[in-house]
C-alpha cells in the first residue's frame, strides 16, 4: 500500500524499550524512570516528527503523516491524534486501549 501511494513507512521504538535505552546502563534507575511516560512518549514522536520536516529527512518536507499502532501503541496514536491535531492528519488505533491505569 506504502509504494502504490508513494509514502515511506517508518517504526519509532518506545524509549526504554528494545535498544532505546536514553541512559545506557542506568536507563532503570529510578530517577531516570520518570522519562518512561505516555507523555515523554507523546512528545518523542511530536519531537521526530519536526524534526524530519525540519531537516527534510527522506525527502519529506510537507507531506500528510499518518500513524499507526495497536494495543498500547494504538492507545498512544488515539492519544497523539488527539493531542498533536496539527502533526497528523489521521491515526490508526487497532485493538487500543481505552481504559488506561
Amino acid at each position: 500500500m506504502a509504494q502504490q501511494l508513494n509514502a515511506i513507512i517508518i517504526i519509532l521504538e518506545h524509549r526504554f524499550y528494545g535498544e532505546s535505552l536514553p541512559f545506557g546502563k542506568d536507563s532503570f534507575r529510578l530517577d531516570n524512570m520518570k522519562l518512561l511516560s505516555s507523555e515523554q512518549a507523546l512528545r518523542d514522536v511530536a519531537h521526530f516528527i519536526q524534526y524530519v520536516k525540519g531537516n527534510q529527512l527522506f525527502g519529506i518536507t510537507n507531506e500528510p503523516w499518518v500513524i499507526a499502532g495497536g494495543s498500547y501503541a494504538g492507545g498512544l496514536v488515539a492519544w497523539f491524534r488527539y493531542k498533536y491535531p496539527h502533526l497528523v492528519i489521521a491515526s490508526i488505533a487497532s485493538s487500543a486501549v481505552i481504559n488506561a491505569i
